[in-house]
């Protein structure tokens, strides 16, 4: 009778849990940028009124700044695209929120929409610091802190941010793979390599287009051949959408460290 009584009241207790959770508005909040990279957007569980907040063109329904309530006790670390911002994947970090978890979008330095300056491998390299950054930015903060397992963390990442997740997961990246990718491959993958200042468009200077990209990557990237790699031990899965992944090593793929 009395365990009986126990599961009830456990099974009472885990649904009224789920649904405090599943009820939840989105709260969202920007934390400082640390040196030389960017402000991080947090998406997070909260029991205060959602409004309309407009950033940019994007319209977020949130309570700005609202005091954290607990969820799931996840974390997740967003990278966004070449150029972006955190707003275009707010959708899927509300949807995440109303899971139960908390999402941390850092501003990639010089690769965003008010500043491409280091666009490419340089931004490459220093992304995974940023993704470091912010775990230790949540952690850090004492709303936060109490609410999160810090050392488990999920990343997500779209194109230059599913880069960035390949390389949390284990894999390696050379600029020289780059080059050689696009050797191979240009008139294939003309964005990837070249970015969308210009395009093939079937006409007479497609050929003159394809022979300097190919002269101009090879004499930046092509003899930058030490492999680029990141550890961070508190990422326990990745999420690569549509990957930047000309530049990795493959070899390297099959002993990736998460999930």
């Amino acid at each position: 009778m009395v365990a009986t009584r126990t599961r009830r009241l456990l099974a009472a207790a885990a649904l009224g849990l789920a649904s405090a959770v599943a009820s939840a508005a989105t709260g969202i909040t920007t934390l400082a940028a640390p040196p030389e990279s960017g402000p991080i957007t947090v998406f997070y569980p909260t029991a205060a009124p959602a409004a309309q907040l407009q950033r940019g063109p994007f319209v977020v329904e949130a309570a700005l700044n609202a005091a954290p309530q607990r969820g799931n006790g996840r974390l997740v670390v967003m990278s966004h695209g070449s150029g972006g911002s955190p707003w275009p994947q707010a959708d899927l970090a509300i949807e995440l929120v109303r899971a139960g978890f908390t999402v941390a979008m850092p501003e990639h330095a010089g690769d965003n929409y008010h500043d491409m300056s280091a666009v490419g491998p340089r931004s490459w390299q220093h992304r995974p610091l940023e993704v470091s950054q912010a775990i230790d930015a949540m952690a850090a903060d004492a709303r936060f802190a109490p609410l999160l397992d810090v050392q488990r963390v999920g990343h997500y990442g779209m194109s230059a941010g599913g880069l960035t997740a390949l390389t949390l997961a284990g894999a390696q990246w050379s600029p020289s793979q780059l080059a050689a990718h696009c050797d191979a491959h240009i008139a294939d993958d003309f964005p990837t390599c070249v970015g969308l200042a210009t395009e093939l468009t079937g006409g007479a200077f497609d050929g003159l287009k394809l022979a300097v990209a190919r002269r101009v990557i090879d004499w930046k990237f092509g003899d930058e051949t030490t492999l680029q790699g990141w550890n961070e031990p508190r990422i326990a899965a990745v999420v690569a959408a549509v990957p930047m992944a000309a530049p990795i090593a493959m070899a390297g793929v099959s002993s990736f460290s998460v999930q």
